[in-house]
């Protein structure tokens, strides 16, 4: 038989509880962490390890785990983005040029 999409982990959120725990009603596989919690790296390699496509991962833990998450570069999947709760995401910015500056050769 064919997955559906939501039986599969094609979406992933990482983040503060409150502010993930309505993904799940969408089919996202959530997971809740605290701010430099060591389990966030559990959770990368298990998303990683689960096929996961997409992973939301709440801002601050994307600059505390940066560099781990750059390690995963090399494959196409997952690809993490970045959100933040105010809106307003510096790091996606800078992702977003560096795609630009790659991609065209200017900004």
């Amino acid at each position: 038989m064919h997955e559906t999409i939501l039986e599969k982990d094609i979406f992933s959120i990482i983040g503060d509880e409150d502010v993930v725990i309505g993904f799940k009603a969408l089919g996202f596989r959530v997971y809740t962490a605290k701010v430099a919690s060591e389990d966030i790296s559990g959770m990368l390699k298990d998303m990683v390890n689960s096929g996961t496509t997409v992973c939301l991962i709440q801002e601050e833990f994307y600059k505390d785990f940066q560099k781990e998450i750059e390690g995963y570069k090399a494959s196409p999947i997952p690809v993490f983005i970045p959100f933040s709760k105010s809106g307003k995401v510096d790091t996606l910015d800078a992702i977003t040029k560096d795609i630009r500056l790659r991609a065209t050769g200017t900004t």
